[in-house]
């Protein structure tokens, strides 16, 4: 990875959207309408990201929470199947062609 796309990169992990807050950004800041629209039973929408581009999946999801979406990130088709049976996902943004996983 070239050391812009490194930086770019590590910039946008280590953002935290909502100054003051510590833990659990993901769902939006305090008095947001997370947990109000659009999710089952009143909770925020919870979205899986499965891309192999990091770069591109960690910018989706930092602005998809900075939307006061749940997001959950994985880099493969594997991690991808695993997920999608353990979890409850109401969207999901999807590489066709994941390592370890094709179509």
């Amino acid at each position: 990875m070239r050391a812009g796309h490194q930086a770019a990169r590590q910039a946008l992990v280590s953002a935290n959207p909502y100054p003051g807050r510590t833990s659990g950004w993901e769902n939006g800041p305090a008095g947001s309408r997370a947990g109000v629209a659009g999710g089952k039973g009143g909770r925020a929408l919870r979205v899986l990201v499965a891309e192999d581009e990091k770069l591109l999946a960690d910018t989706l999801a930092v602005g998809l929470r900075r939307r006061a979406l749940a997001v959950d990130v994985c880099y493969d088709g594997p991690t991808a199947i695993d997920l999608t049976t353990t979890h409850d996902y109401d969207v999901l943004v999807l590489d066709r062609d994941l390592p370890g996983c094709r179509g």
